[in-house]
């Protein structure tokens, strides 16, 4: 069987491009840790953990695979893109209900019309 293979996490380069603005303590804010082990997952020191790069992918707009190199390019999926589909999907079943709802009526109407 295969193993998965974890990649060198980007976060460095991230921060390198510009892409992550905050300084280390801050990233550290946002995961709930230290600014030394920031460091530690900055440097490939330390594997950043799964749950780290979900908070920092939804404080950056990225997306925890892309940041743990897992992926070769990030999800450019947006969050508005993601509520539109949502509400599509919500929308549709709705419509589903109330076509339900009209031939329940229209079987109501011709009951009614036979009496």
């Amino acid at each position: 069987m295969g193993r998965f293979e974890i990649h060198k996490n980007r976060l460095k380069e991230l921060i390198e491009d510009g892409l992550i603005e905050d300084t280390q303590a801050q990233i550290a804010e946002v995961c709930g840790t230290t600014q030394q082990r920031v460091s530690q997952w900055v440097n490939n020191n330390s594997q950043l953990p799964i749950d780290a790069a979900i908070m920092i992918g939804k404080r950056y707009g990225l997306d925890a695979p892309f940041i743990l190199g897992i992926t070769e390019y990030p999800d450019l999926t947006t969050e508005a893109e993601q509520s539109a589909r949502r509400i599509k999907m919500a929308l549709s079943e709705i419509n589903n209900v109330l076509e339900g709802v009209h031939r329940e009526v229209d079987n109501l109407e011709q009951t009614l019309h036979i009496y």
